[in-house]
């Protein structure tokens, strides 16, 4: 897993990065990783709100821009989370689908996650 806006190089001069990255060990091996961008796609792109110039787009042209970007280069699953939204978007090359933050939510391998739960276990009040 590579985390805090580990970059993604897609090809030439096209370059993105995620909030959370999750590699396949099979995929992005030793010889792979370097100070410059990862040329493989991460099994699962994680993003939290928006943290770009949007000028040009609207924020959900902007997610689903940067969505079909990252599916189409590879990733298996792309997953926003939008906080004031208190919504989960989750996103495979068969489907886009939102979730309020107060599901469970499969990320992989049986492995879910359920946001209000975990910061209401951390004492963290959400509306």
């Amino acid at each position: 897993m590579l985390v805090s806006e580990p970059g993604v190089h897609i090809d030439h001069q096209n370059n993105v990065s995620n909030d959370i990255g999750i590699y396949d060990q099979t995929v992005l091996t030793p010889s792979r990783i370097s100070k410059k961008y990862v040329d493989v796609p991460p099994k699962i792109a994680i993003e939290v709100d928006i943290n770009a110039d949007v000028s040009e787009l609207t924020e959900t042209g902007y997610i689903y821009k940067k969505t079909r970007t990252l599916l189409s280069f590879g990733v298996e699953k792309v997953v926003w989370i939008l906080t004031e939204a208190q919504t989960v978007m989750v996103a495979t090359a068969e489907r886009i689908e939102a979730f309020a933050w107060n599901r469970d939510i499969e990320l992989m391998d049986g492995q879910a996650f359920n946001i209000e739960a975990y910061l209401k276990k951390r004492g963290i009040e959400v509306e």
